[in-house]
């Protein structure tokens, strides 16, 4: 079965007979993966699909084990940093500071399954992911995932659920006060070490940069799940995304386009300025590459 990769992200903006044509604008991915027995065989499962994805949606993808290439000067050849699978609780201070420094410059990341075991020793990077911690995992299970929210690009293509084997990670607290979920387990169809009653597993980082987190990833077959392609393809989409951004003022409507990659963008005289907060004092709404309608600012636009 071929996965359904094959759609560039790509929207249409309007604001009365005005149209304006968005399209992605290439980029780079570094994808650095774990070196653990148990996440390797997942993790270049991944790697003949990821790179035929690239080559579909227009991006480059670089693979390697060697998370020393977390420095200032190779990330800069980067847009978007994979981590897949990788501890990070491995990495060096030295590591720790480039990675800091990559996804607080506004750059895009997508972290996969082990990505997100955070815990104490690197206080930085569990406020990063939503203020958790990793606790525990059940025994690889069958389950299902509910996407709860399929109002944003990065599961804008996902069915209501998806059925699959995955560890079923388990936080030391719900993130969703931190973070927008777009995706949970449910409980009720597998049996969890402890229920959770609310059990994020994919969500996004708002705060920071163009963060997705995707907790399921622990099992080769995953990679023959359309779905599951689907959704790791549009988080890469989305984290390395240039969008055209509609601004509809109070008493009014303009079309801007401009680039927007950091994680807030501020509104300047009716346009994004990257500058800093915006002083026209206008209350204005953005709308996504996909034409969705986000939340009225009074002063700047937080995406």
């Amino acid at each position: 079965m071929k996965p359904a990769y094959l759609k560039p992200l790509a929207g249409l903006l309007l604001a009365g007979s005005v149209c304006l044509s968005l399209a992605q604008a290439p980029f780079k991915v570094l994808m650095i993966q774990g070196t653990t027995s148990d996440h390797t065989p997942t993790s270049d499962a991944a790697k003949p699909i990821l790179t035929a994805m690239a080559a579909a949606n227009g991006f480059t993808i670089d693979f390697s084990s060697d998370h020393g290439l977390l420095n200032d000067a190779t990330l800069a050849q980067y847009q978007v940093l994979l981590q897949m699978n990788l501890y990070p609780f491995d990495l060096t201070a030295s590591e720790r500071t480039a990675f800091q420094k990559f996804v607080e410059s506004g750059k895009g990341w997508v972290g996969v399954h082990a990505a997100g075991c955070a815990n104490n020793a690197w206080p930085w990077f569990a406020r990063f992911l939503g203020d958790v911690t990793w606790v525990s995992h059940a025994e690889l299970r069958e389950g299902t995932l509910l996407f709860e929210d399929r109002g944003h690009p990065v599961t804008r293509n996902m069915p209501v659920s998806i059925v699959l084997k995955d560890e079923w990670y388990q936080f030391s607290k719900s993130p969703r006060a931190r973070v927008r979920v777009l995706a949970k387990a449910d409980e009720k169809n597998y049996s969890p070490n402890n229920a959770d009653g609310d059990h994020p597993l994919v969500w996004i980082l708002p705060d920071l940069a163009r963060g997705a987190y995707v907790s399921i990833g622990h099992d080769p077959g995953d990679w023959r799940i359309a779905a599951y392609v689907d959704l790791v393809r549009d988080a890469i989409l989305w984290a390395g995304s240039t969008s055209s951004t509609r601004i509809e003022a109070a008493g009014g409507s303009k079309v801007v386009s401009a680039p927007v990659q950091a994680g807030r963008v501020w509104i300047r005289d009716g346009i994004p300025d990257p500058g800093g907060p915006g002083r026209d004092g206008g209350r204005v709404r953005v709308f996504d590459a996909g034409g969705r309608s986000m939340t009225w600012f009074d002063e700047g636009i937080s995406r």
